[in-house]
Order: C-alpha cells, then sequence, then structure tokens
C-alpha cells in the first residue's frame, strides 16, 4: 500500500486524491494492527512522535511560509530551505508556549467545574396534556 502511495505522488491523475485519501486511514490502521512493520516502527521513532504532537500547530503555521512551487515565492522566508525552518519553528513556539499551557488551564478549569457541586437545581419539567 505504501508502494501505492508513492506512485500516486509519483503520477499524478484526478483520482491521486481520492487514492491518497483513502490509503491513508488504511495504513494508519494497518500500524495500529501490525506495530511491528516498518511503518510502524517509522512512525514510533522519537523524532517522528514529535512531529506528530507538533502537527497541528504545524498545519495552523505552514500556509505562512509553505506555498506551491509554481507561484515563485520571492520573500525569503518563502523561499527552501528557510520556509520549512521557519514553519516548524513557529509551530514549536506556538505549540510549547501557546497551546500546551492552554491545555493545562483548560484541564484545570475543567477538574474545578467537575468537582464543585452544581448550586443550580434542575428545573422541573410539567407535561400538561
Amino acid at each position: 500500500m505504501a508502494g501505492l502511495a508513492g506512485l500516486c505522488i509519483l503520477y499524478f491523475s484526478p483520482l491521486t486524491s481520492l487514492i491518497v485519501a483513502t490509503l491513508i486511514p488504511v495504513l494508519l490502521a494497518g500500524t495500529v494492527l501490525h506495530p511491528r512493520w516498518l511503518l510502524s516502527r517509522f512512525l514510533d521513532w522519537a523524532p517522528v512522535a514529535w512531529l506528530g504532537r507538533i502537527s497541528y500547530s504545524l498545519y495552523l503555521w505552514q500556509g505562512m511560509f509553505l506555498i506551491a512551487a509554481w507561484e515563485h515565492p520571492t520573500a525569503w522566508w518563502r523561499q527552501w530551505p528557510a520556509n520549512l525552518l521557519l514553519s516548524v519553528s513557529v509551530a514549536v513556539l506556538s505549540h510549547y508556549l501557546g497551546e500546551k499551557p492552554l491545555i493545562r488551564i483548560g484541564a484545570r478549569l475543567a477538574s474545578r467545574c467537575s468537582a464543585q457541586p452544581s448550586s443550580m437545581q434542575p428545573i422541573p419539567v410539567h407535561d400538561h396534556a
């Protein structure tokens, strides 16, 4: 299946997006079911797992730095390799200085809310039928 994904990248067609969109979940399910696969071990490798942890931040910031090659970027920060380094750097900063602290605050607030008994009483419902 990984070979089919590689062929889709090499030989683009209108069906490529559909095939890749179908293959990705199948490959991920395969890695869960077969942890000894080479792909499973690669995804479990520490640098790749770390990239997965910052992936949401990378998703949010990549649009500023990574643009389609046919657009011929003129700004230095949108050209290789600066674009890749900057997108990862900003994603790391965003993840560790923004996401993680806010997740901790949210977890603290959620635990406080669930630990305190509610002072509000349920409103009785009367059936007038």
